[in-house]
This record gives C-alpha cells, structure tokens and sequence, in this order.
C-alpha cells in the first residue's frame, strides 16, 4: 500500500507491514501504517470511476471492457484509459502508458541493428526483451527493485530463465559473441562486471541507464542472491578490510620503532610514513569502512 508523507508529500510504500506498525519515508519522518481502504487493490473505472477488481476484464457497474496497463512514472497498474495514475497520480495519456508486448525504440545491442527490444511485465516490472537473442535490459529505476523482490522470486526466475536461443537472427545474420557492447539508451560503450564479484556472472551495465543481461544471466544472478551470495560477498570484503587492517598496524609498529627523521641525500630530515600522519589516516579509513 502507498501512503502520503505529511512531511514531504511523496509517496511511501508500506510493504508487508500491518496497519500499526511504522515505517519511515526516506525524509527521515515515521509514519504509522493506517487500516487499508474499502478499495484496496482494486482500480477505478475510467468511464464511471467505480472500484473494480484489476483482474476483471468488464467493469461491473458499466459494462466497459477494461484493460490493464502500466503508469510509466511507477510502474503501477491501471486500466487503459484513466488520466490520472492511481497510485502516483501521473497524468496518462495512450502514448505514455507501458503495455505488454509494446516495441521500443531501443536497439538489441547483441544483435545491434537488427530487433528493436519488446516490453515484457514481469512480476509488475517493465522488462525489455530482444525476440532473437533472449537478452533482457532493466532500466536503472527497477534494477535494484528486481534484486531485492523476493515475494515476486520464482516469477522473475521462470521469466529470466534461458529458452532454445539461436546462434543467428531470423535474416542469417550471427549473433554478436560475448564482449563489450552499447548501451541501448546512449549509445554508449558499458562497462563490464563480475556481479558480487564472486557470481561468476559477467553483466553489461551503464551508470545511469540500466544494465544488459545476455540469456539466462539474470536468471543466475537471482538464484546468487537466493543462495545468499550477496551476504557472501560483505562478509568475504569484511576479512579482506580487517587483512588489511592487520598489515597497517603490523608496518605502524614497525615504523613506530624507527627514528622519527631520517636524513636525505642534502643531509635534510626526511619524516616517516607515519609521523607524517598517513597510517593513522589509512587505519582510522578501514575501521569505518569495516564498521560501517
């Protein structure tokens, strides 16, 4: 359920919590959860404005056929034809809404010229798909929100899960092989990645626009996470802090049994490392990281 903020009027949504519990908007104001309306999960008519269940295809009071859509804002479903967003308020158009199976403007970037990518709702999430390759682009804006939804898990699994994919494109041309390729949105070169560093899986991804997911990698990637792969990975980090934490104050031991100056060539006094101050900064730098 999505509440209002009193403090800074944007949205905040409740998750699994029951009404009475708290929860706190990114502004820093804790917010009781209140009872859920008459008309939770359901959406209104856009010709009568009635609640009607998002799963009807008719609407009950006026006989309407009903089609459900995406809010391009928030992803949020609505039904075809309604102005306004009803959990963000957005104003709608035809051209703004996101439906399945739309074709976008972006370019397969593993096929390059050739499939112009399709929207894909996956667990309520606008997925781009290449109908040649199988690989899938997630924008930046719901990237970490398919990593972190584990009521939706098995759905994304299923969905990101490799199918018989071809080695050429229905015209006879290759696929482009494994390498660097451009980002879909910009058009330029993304970087490349070990996700987790430790999954073995080796995604496309350009800061600010999405990430590129060649068939079945996001799959992968969702089971990593499932396995507890990501708490691996801070925990793997942390050890390699507190190594590094060790060698620091092991040559701060060393050095503090030094003479304080040492002479150069010119017979000038030369400082060490650390009386000048730069261990104690390198170890006090660590210790936040590690307990951060």
């Amino acid at each position: 359920m999505l509440i209002t903020c009193a403090k800074c009027n944007s949205h905040v949504d409740t998750g699994d919590l029951a009404p009475g519990e708290i929860v706190k908007c990114r502004c820093g104001l804790s917010i009781m959860v209140p009872d859920a309306p008459v008309t939770a999960g359901k959406l209104e008519c856009p010709n009568c404005g009635a609640s009607v269940d998002p799963a009807h295809k008719v609407c009950e009071f006026c006989n309407t056929k009903l089609a459900t859509v995406m809010c391009p804002k928030c992803f949020g479903a609505v039904f075809e034809g309604s102005k306004h967003c009803n959990h963000c308020g957005e104003a709608l158009t035809a051209s703004s809404v996101v439906h399945h199976g739309d074709k976008t403007d972006h370019v397969c970037p593993r096929c390059e010229s050739h499939p112009n990518l399709l929207v894909e709702v996956v667990a309520g999430y606008p997925i781009e798909r290449c109908p040649e390759c199988e690989g899938l682009w997630v924008s930046e804006d719901i990237v970490e929100k398919v990593y972190s939804d584990r009521q939706n898990r098995d759905s994304l699994i299923a969905a990101s899960s490799k199918k018989a994919v071809a080695s050429t494109l229905s015209s006879g041309a290759p696929i482009k092989p494994e390498g660097y390729i451009k980002c879909p949105e910009c058009g330029k070169m993304m970087n490349r990645t070990n996700f987790g560093r430790f999954s073995g899986v080796i995604i496309d991804f350009c800061s600010g626009h999405g990430t590129w997911y060649d068939a079945d990698e996001l799959h992968r990637i969702i089971e990593f996470i499932e396995a507890g792969g990501l708490e691996k990975k801070a925990q793997r980090e942390k050890e390699e802090l507190m190594e590094e934490l060790r060698r620091l104050r092991s040559e701060q031991r060393l050095n503090s049994m030094k003479p304080a100056n040492t002479m150069n060539s010119m017979g000038m006094p030369v400082p060490n490392r650390i009386a000048s101050g730069n261990g104690a900064l390198s170890i006090s730098s660590l210790l936040a990281r590690i307990l951060k």
